[in-house]
C-alpha cells in the first residue's frame, strides 16, 4: 500500500509540516501521532487532542506540527508506520492504543512516547510502574485491568439477571495479554455466569467467532476492549441485536452503535489529557519521571432503544444511575 494511504487526512493534512506558517525564530514541535483505526473513526479522538494542545498554547503552525500515521485496521503495519516517524525526526510520539504503543517502543527508546487508550501498561510491559514509569514512556491508561472487566460483569448481571451463561469475544490487539485475570472468572462464578471465550485474532476472524456464539446459544455477549472491538462496534453490536443478546461493550461510542450496555473510559478524554503529558515533555520534564494516570471517572451508558428492540425492560433504577441514556 502506498504511504500515503497511511496518512489522515482533513484535520491532519492542515498541520502537515508542507502548511506551516511558523513565526520566525519560534521553536516548531514536530508531534508525531500513530494510531491504529481509520480516518473516519480517529477524527473525533484526534480533535480531542489537538483541542487539549490548543488549551496548553499551541496553535497549529506556529509552534507545532501534527504528523499523522494511521494503520487504518492493519494493525501489522503499525511497526512501519512508526518506523517511519522515527526517521521523521518527530520530537515526541503520541500512541493511541497498545498496539500502537508496543510499535512506537520497538521503533525508538529514546524519544518520548506518550500513551493513551491503553490497558493495564504494566502488564503490558509498557512501564515498570504506574508511580516511576522509567525509560522514555508515560500517559494515560484506559483502564484498570480485571476491576473494570468484573464491574461490566455485575452490571449485566444486575440489569438483566436471568442469564446465566455469556459469551466473551476477545480481539486482543496485543494477542496473550488479556486485560483481566483471575478475578474475572472469580467474579463470574460468584454471580452465576458461565463464561464462555471466543477469540478472534483479526477482524477476518469475527464471523467465525459468531457462528461459535450462536452454536452455544449463550444468553448474553461481553466484548472486550481493543481496537478491533472498537473498530468494529457496529458489526459486533447489529449481531448481538439479531440474535436478541443483550451486548456489553466497553466505551460510549459502541453504545451509540447500538450496544445495549458500555461501561468504560472516555477516550476523547484521555486524547485530550495526553496533550499535558506532551506539553510537560516538550518544556523539558522525563517522561520516566511523569507518573502514568490512571482513569477516575467511568462511563455508564445505556441504549434504551436497543433494550426495547431486544424485549429488555431496564428499571427506573438503574437507569437513573446511567451517565446517559440513548432513546
Amino acid at each position: 500500500m502506498r504511504r500515503r494511504a497511511f496518512l489522515s487526512s482533513g484535520l491532519a493534512a492542515l498541520m502537515s509540516p508542507r502548511g506551516a506558517k511558523a513565526q520566525q525564530g519560534a521553536r516548531v514541535w514536530r508531534i508525531g501521532y500513530l494510531a491504529p483505526i481509520t480516518v473516519q473513526l480517529d477524527a473525533p479522538i484526534q480533535k480531542a487532542f489537538v483541542d487539549g494542545l490548543r488549551t496548553r498554547g499551541y496553535v497549529a503552525d506556529q509552534n507545532f506540527t501534527l504528523t499523522v500515521r494511521l494503520a487504518l485496521g492493519r494493525l501489522e503495519v503499525l511497526s512501519k508506520l512508526a518506523h517511519d516517524l522515527v526517521q521523521l525526526r518527530v520530537d515526541i510520539i503520541v500512541s493511541g492504543s497498545s498496539s500502537a504503543t508496543a510499535a512506537a517502543m520497538e521503533a525508538t527508546k529514546t524519544l518520548p512516547i506518550v500513551f493513551f487508550a491503553v490497558t493495564d501498561p504494566i502488564t503490558r510491559g509498557f512501564v515498570t510502574s504506574l508511580a516511576k514509569p522509567g525509560a522514555n514512556v508515560t500517559g494515560i491508561s484506559n483502564d484498570v485491568g480485571s476491576m473494570v472487566a468484573v464491574k461490566r460483569l455485575e452490571l449485566l448481571k444486575e440489569i438483566v439477571p436471568s442469564i446465566s451463561r455469556v459469551a466473551v469475544i476477545s480481539i486482543d490487539d496485543l494477542p496473550g495479554q488479556a486485560p483481566w485475570g483471575p478475578e474475572f472468572e472469580m467474579a463470574a462464578r460468584t454471580l452465576g455466569l458461565r463464561l464462555e471465550f471466543h477469540e478472534a485474532k483479526t477482524a477476518a476472524d469475527l464471523d467465525g467467532a459468531f457462528a461459535e456464539i450462536l452454536g452455544k446459544r449463550p444468553d448474553a455477549l461481553f466484548a472486550t476492549p481493543s481496537v478491533l472491538t472498537f473498530q468494529h462496534r457496529r458489526r459486533i453490536a447489529d449481531f448481538a441485536a439479531e440474535h436478541r443478546l443483550p451486548l456489553m461493550h466497553a466505551w460510549r461510542e459502541a453504545a451509540e452503535a447500538g450496544a445495549l450496555i458500555t461501561c468504560g473510559t472516555d477516550i476523547r478524554g484521555s486524547a485530550h489529557r495526553a496533550a499535558y503529558f506532551v506539553d510537560r515533555i516538550l518544556k523539558g520534564a522525563n517522561p520516566g519521571d511523569l507518573p502514568v494516570e490512571q482513569p477516575a471517572k467511568f462511563e455508564f451508558v445505556i441504549n434504551l432503544r436497543t433494550a426495547k428492540a431486544i424485549g429488555i425492560s431496564i428499571p427506573d433504577s438503574i437507569l437513573a444511575r446511567a451517565n446517559e441514556v440513548i432513546e
